[in-house]
This record gives structure tokens, sequence and C-alpha cells, in this order.
């Protein structure tokens, strides 16, 4: 399993990166706490979250992903996915996650950001989820799931080259008898590291900073918070925003997330709505 190589590897790239979400506007009722949170608001089609970052930089250009997934890791891993979903700021958000402890799952804090009861969908139901950790900065949020049982995904850094699939539900909701269809992999590929600044997800003034990826990979709204796992099985990182440049998106590296892991903390206003 390859280690994270030394930084001095990669040349140092300093990009502004909005983290606003791009929430679509939808009503409806509060999902009630045994329900299936999408069937019952009953007035309304899911949308789906992913912020994008207009870089105007010519050499940000990832190149093209991996032309084929591999079948073989997808099926070693997607029940690991999961689907975050919850009421709030008037909308109806959608977004993924993934499993990385014992009832643990981890997304991107634009997801859930303004959502009074947070739900993750697995492809056997809906269960209420208790936000654990919270930085609007990094857009990592850490969700406690009570009596999930789904397996965990190891975290390690990647490095350049990595490639594998992003777990996601970009453009997906429920199959047509209401069930969760199954993620909608994507080829991913790490481009370069680099530290991504700009606002918070609530745009607030001033600059933050983290260790992210540029990735070659093909997302769509709905892939906010999927896991990047690379062919060994291990999440490199997650998905937090696409690019309007062909091919590239943006993933925060796994080093972030542990850091999260090790002491969640709820460091923003939850209730309050990201903006895009």
């Amino acid at each position: 399993m390859r280690g994270f190589r030394e930084a001095s590897r990669a040349a140092a790239l300093v990009v502004t990166v909005l983290m606003g979400a791009l929430l679509l506007a939808a009503c409806g009722g509060q999902p009630g706490a045994d329900d299936d949170p999408v069937q019952s608001v009953t007035s309304l089609a899911p949308e789906a979250t992913l912020p994008v970052y207009d870089d105007d930089r010519t050499d940000l250009d990832p190149g093209d992903p991996p032309a084929e997934l591999d079948e073989d890791l997808i099926d070693a891993t997607l029940t690991s996915a999961v689907q975050v979903v919850g009421e709030g700021c008037t909308r109806l958000q959608l977004g993924s996650g993934f499993v990385v402890d014992e009832e643990t799952v981890v997304t991107n804090a634009h997801v859930v950001a303004g959502v009074d009861e947070v739900m993750v969908r697995t492809r056997t139901g809906a269960m209420n989820a208790e936000l654990l950790g919270f930085d609007p900065k990094a857009d990592i949020a850490v969700l406690r799931v009570e009596g999930l049982v789904l397996p965990a995904l190891e975290l390690i850094n990647g490095d350049i080259d990595d490639e594998g699939v992003l777990l996601g539900f970009g453009g997906s909701a429920s199959t047509d008898n209401g069930t969760l269809a199954p993620p909608d992999p994507d080829p991913f590929r790490i481009n370069r590291l680099i530290v991504a600044t700009g606002e918070n997800i609530y745009r607030d003034p001033g600059e933050t900073r983290r260790d992210a990826y540029l990735i070659a990979a093909e997302i769509e709204p709905g892939d906010s918070g999927g896991a990047l796992v690379r062919s060994d099985g291990t999440v490199v990182g997650m998905a937090f925003a696409a690019s309007k440049r062909s091919n590239a998106a943006y993933a925060v590296r796994a080093s972030e997330i542990l850091s999260r892991l090790d002491n969640p903390e709820i460091l923003g206003d939850t209730q309050r709505c990201a903006r895009g």
C-alpha cells in the first residue's frame, strides 16, 4: 500500500475554492424518524448539492479520468456508501457519505447545514443521524447513526496519480419502488496536491485553508461527501466541489478528515444555511 510521499514532490499550489453549497429550492413536510425522508416529502423532487469552483488558471487541467471503472473495487466497497438527506433552508438537501467506524459516517458540512433532522439512507432503509462534528471551514461533518451496521472504510492519504472510484450518489435518489438506488460511481485520478483557500460554507469574510486534491473526475450534484476509494480499497479523500473546467473536481485529503474524527467538535452554526 503506497504511503503519502513528501510534499516536495508536488509543486505547492494555492487555489481559491468557493465552499458554498448550491442548494436548490423546494417545499414539503418534515420527514419523520421512521420514514423514508424522500418519500415523506410528497410534493418535492429531491435536489442534490455540489459547490462549483470557477477556476481560471490555465495550468489547472487535470487531464482525463481513468477510462474504466474497477468493478471489483465497487463490489467490495459500495455497501459502505450512504446517502445523506435532510430538509432545511426550504430545501430537501441530498448528498453522499461513507462509513468510517462503527455507527460513524462522514459527509460534507454543506450537505447538512441548516437541516433540522439529518437522516442517512442505506439500501435497506433510512435512519436518524446525530451531528457529532461540524466544521464549516474544512466542509466536513461527522455523523453518529445508532444501529448502523455497515463495513467501515480505512482512511489514508493518497498521492499523485493514485486512481480508483468515487462512491457518490450523483444524480440518484430513489428507484421506482422508493428504495435507494445504488451509488453512481465515477473513476478518478489524483492530479496534484493543493492547499485550497477560500471562504467557509457560509461565505463569511476571511480566508480558510485546508489540504486538498485536484482530481480528474466527472462528478455531478449529489456526489458531495463521496469517498475517493483507491485501488487497494482505502479512502484517500472526500469530494467537495466540482469545477467548470471539464473533468476537474476537488477533494479534501484523508488527513483533514482524520483530524476531525479524533475529536469531533461543532465549530459553526449548524442551523445556518450554506450559501452557493
